[in-house]
């Protein structure tokens, strides 16, 4: 007698947001104390060799991956777009890491919020996605949160805030370059075969600048490795657990976790204007965010299903 099998159980919308906003959480306090761990690390060896043995961990903690890889893999048929997302995103670790380690940490994650405004930016010119007005003004009032924390003319606009903003704008390069891989290959062969490219990437410049690190700071740079790869775990089962536009929101509690660390750990207390910054730069952020996922949900011309199209591919704080 056939064994007929066992219909699963129906997914609860409301338990699977509060699972992925609790996933998601729980990521950003990583990512809020790895910013803690690599400012710890730049005091003992440069930032472009703490960029360097970030890379280098994750290749290694990910050896495991291998398994669930496609192998042997054609390299070369996407050398270009991998080239491009390995690039752009040491630009965007570099950068990022010399901002968490020369101005304050709330500083470097408010403008670090400005990466959903530039991806829309690029997905404009890179894609030829189409913006109306409502998503154009949302960006502008976005930006225009980003001079609230600037200040420019009023306050000295340093080196770090500048690599902040660099950082976000080269996260969005990498996302666009996601968005055009994910046409034919998994997040797994991504996410591994761009480490790969990374890592001889990184050496070079770190090469120049080389010291080794005495104990203490070997074990800054382990604890940098293992808390990102930690954080990449916690954001994957965010994303598994409830829609990208769901969670995404809850992105923005890295900015009290950033507020509390550089408080407790460097006694940084947070401008009145960054808080404000932030919050005109996180309100433009979410809009965004919703209203992209509204329009991917909407059928297309040509389509006789009205069921939701999968959610874009995300775009997340994986490059730090």
């Amino acid at each position: 007698m056939p064994v007929r099998p066992v219909p699963s159980a129906p997914v609860d919308p409301g338990r699977a947001l509060i699972v992925g906003g609790l996933w998601m959480t729980a990521a950003c306090g990583m990512l809020a104390l790895l910013a803690a761990e690599i400012r710890m690390a730049a005091q003992h060896v440069h930032p472009l060799e703490v960029v360097f043995f970030r890379n280098l961990f994750g290749v290694v903690l990910m050896v495991p991956m291998l398994r669930r890889l496609p192998l042997p893999y054609d390299f070369r048929r996407r050398w270009t777009l991998f080239g491009l997302r390995g690039l752009t995103s040491f630009l965007a670790m570099s950068t990022w890491f010399f901002a968490v380690a020369t101005i304050p940490l709330a500083d470097a994650v408010a403008l670090n919020f400005t990466l959903p405004l530039f991806a829309t930016l690029l997905a404009v010119i890179a894609l030829g996605e189409t913006v109306r007005a409502r998503r154009w003004t949302a960006l502008a009032v976005g930006f225009a949160g980003t001079l609230v924390v600037l200040r420019p003319g009023f306050t000295e606009v340093s080196a770090g805030t500048i690599a902040a903003l660099a950082s976000a704008l080269f996260m969005a390069s990498s996302a666009i370059s996601i968005r055009r891989m994910a046409a034919h290959d998994g997040p797994a062969v991504i996410t591994f075969w761009s480490n790969i490219v990374m890592t001889p990437i990184s050496l070079i410049p770190a090469a120049f600048v080389w010291t080794w690190p005495g104990w203490e700071g070997w074990a800054w740079l382990l604890l940098v490795g293992a808390t990102a790869i930690i954080a990449q775990i916690f954001l994957s089962r965010a994303y598994a657990a409830a829609p990208t536009s769901a969670v995404m929101p809850f992105d923005f509690t890295r900015l009290p976790f950033a507020v509390l660390i550089g408080l407790a750990f460097f006694d940084e207390v947070p401008d009145p204007w960054t808080l404000v910054g932030a919050t005109v730069i996180i309100g433009s952020a979410v809009y965004i965010t919703r209203r992209e996922a509204r329009l991917a949900s909407r059928p297309t011309a040509g389509q006789i299903t009205t069921a939701p199209q999968p959610d874009r591919p995300e775009i997340t704080s994986e490059d730090k």
